[in-house]
């Protein structure tokens, strides 16, 4: 692996990176985290004892994240605040920007190296320019990497590849082998409770694994993108979608998303609670067998959807629909699912902000899904039902809902109609095609 920066931009980068140096400041008050009135447990405090030239400290905004790097040298603090931050991270944005770049590193790799580069180029331990330093310092770092992701409660009868990823079922003689070189007798102990947790954690459960080059947080954070991709056309063939009292675990950041009720109970005279636990969840785990198997080769259309290299505007309006429209599945209110479907039919079946919207979509899907006019007459009224649902909520705050056939019966014609988008994704440039399409079906 070679990283090329075009000579105009390394010129650019370099003289950037240089002048950086000159903003550079000492800081007359440390910035250190301070004590915290609460009581939270704390693992250990840091002195300034403990400060060295190779101590680092970063610079927080509650709302704004990183606003400031900061090292110490002889337990003196200097860094960039302020403008001289600003300037820093249009830097750090200038060369994640380069694509020759940005395939290989994260933005958080070329930050940290480009202030080390700083720090040492301010300490006179190193000379040379940035993209020299940047270059040979990533060689060491990229690599052909494996990254495997939990999919939370989720259990799969065997291994598939949807898009990039590739489930597997994590199971116990994969996780042993990941200790079975730690094991020695100083942390015998401490090893076998970590192999424990892990296997408690996550064994028997399926994993999403991602195949790269990269540095290590730009591999998982590919790895990431690509796993929520494929979970959501997963998720499509869940029972959450087809139901409005079901909602799916499969999330790429749920591992602990799981909705309990915990509480410390105290009987009278007794200063020992008892301690409790409930699930609320219906449908933990998620077990994804070949009824699921067979539903998700139906949608075969979005496995390559999830592959192109590049995407037509009909391809990339389909590819974002449909991710918003996966997102019902994560939702425990029915009007949160209502209002994920509904958002991604009309992203797809509006022409625009004038046309009339329940009349246009309800129409659209009744030809899409309908075969005859008494079948379309019937779709059309179900689509305006559950727009009249919504606009209950949204409008009049009202809640109550015990239609769940209805709802199924909706959310199975959605799925449908999804189908259909994908299975004309080759035929269609545009959003204007699939309209005109389907308004030559009205008309004809």
């Amino acid at each position: 692996m070679c990283i090329e920066i075009h000579q105009n931009a390394e010129k650019n980068i370099n003289e950037k990176a240089e002048a950086l140096i000159n903003s550079i400041q000492e800081i007359d008050k440390p910035f250190m985290s301070s004590q915290q009135n609460n009581e939270l447990f704390s693992v250990a405090t840091i002195t300034t004892d403990d400060l060295s030239k190779n101590a680092k400290g970063t610079i927080k905004s509650r709302f704004d994240g990183e606003i400031g790097k900061t090292f110490f040298v002889d337990k003196r603090q200097y860094g960039l605040i302020d403008e001289g931050y600003k300037s820093f991270a249009d830097v750090v944005k200038i060369v994640h920007k380069i694509k020759a770049v940005n395939i290989y590193l994260s933005y958080d790799y070329i930050n940290e190296n480009l202030f080390k580069w700083l720090q040492k180029r301010y300490t006179n331990e190193i000379d040379g320019d940035y993209t020299t330093y940047l270059l040979e310092h990533s060689k060491e770092s990229i690599k052909k990497r494996t990254i495997m992701i939990p999919v939370p409660y989720t259990i799969i009868k065997y291994p598939f590849k949807l898009g990039h990823i590739e489930f597997w079922t994590l199971n116990e003689e994969t996780i042993d082998s990941w200790f079975m070189n730690a094991n020695t007798k100083q942390n015998k102990e401490f090893v076998e409770k970590s192999k424990k947790q892990v296997k408690l954690d996550f064994q028997g459960y399926a994993v999403g694994v991602y195949q790269c080059v990269a540095e290590e947080i730009r591999a998982s954070e590919l790895a990431y993108e690509h796993l929520i991709n494929s979970l959501s056309i997963l998720r499509m063939v869940s029972t959450a979608n087809l139901h409005p009292l079901i909602n799916c675990c499969a999330y790429e950041y749920g591992q602990k998303v799981i909705r309990t009720k915990h509480w410390f109970g105290f009987s009278e005279g007794k200063t020992s609670p008892l301690q409790a636990s409930r699930l609320i969840e219906k449908d933990i785990p998620w077990n994804v067998g070949d009824l699921e198997m067979s539903m998700l080769g139906q949608l075969s259309d979005y496995d390559r959807l999830l592959t192109l290299e590049k995407l037509t505007p009909y391809q990339q309006k389909l590819f974002d629909a449909t991710l918003i429209y996966s997102k019902n599945t994560l939702r425990y209110e029915v009007f949160d699912k209502i209002l994920y479907i509904l958002v991604a039919l009309e992203s797809m079946l509006l022409k625009g902000e004038s046309e009339s919207i329940q009349q246009n979509i309800a129409e659209r899907i009744a030809f899409i899904t309908g075969k005859t006019s008494k079948e379309r007459v019937e779709i059309v009224k179900e689509v305006k039902d559950v727009y009249a649902i919504r606009s209950k909520y949204i409008h009049h705050g009202i809640s109550d809902f015990e239609d769940n056939e209805l709802l199924s019966k909706f959310m199975l014609r959605t799925l449908a109609v999804f189908q259909f988008f994908a299975s004309k994704m080759d035929e269609f440039d545009d959003k204007v095609d699939l309209l005109e399409y389907l308004d030559g079906l009205k008309y004809s």
